[in-house]
């Protein structure tokens, strides 16, 4: 019998372990990188690209939205290393 409700749990914590990890995936890479990889190509393309505000938030092509994510993915870790190395 423990080892049914072991089992039981296990799963459940796994299951609980993958939401847990495709939440932070979701709001960290989707959200947070897409804004930061936003506003730096606005910033480097002199507001030319991407045309579409912010507030339409992945409303254009996946490769498009990928790739923004990508560069504020990059970006995110440029700067943390930076302060790390920098900072003390």
């Amino acid at each position: 019998m423990e080892e049914v409700i072991g089992a039981g749990l296990l799963k459940l914590i796994r299951t609980i372990g993958r939401y847990l990890g495709y939440l932070v995936i979701e709001v960290i890479f989707d959200t947070v990188c897409y804004c930061i990889g936003w506003g730096l190509v606005r910033l480097l393309t002199f507001g030319r690209y991407p045309r579409r505000p912010l507030r339409d938030l992945h409303h254009s092509s996946v490769a498009a939205d990928l790739a923004l994510s990508l560069i504020g993915a990059l970006t995110l870790v440029l700067a943390v290393s930076a302060i790390a190395h920098f900072g003390g």
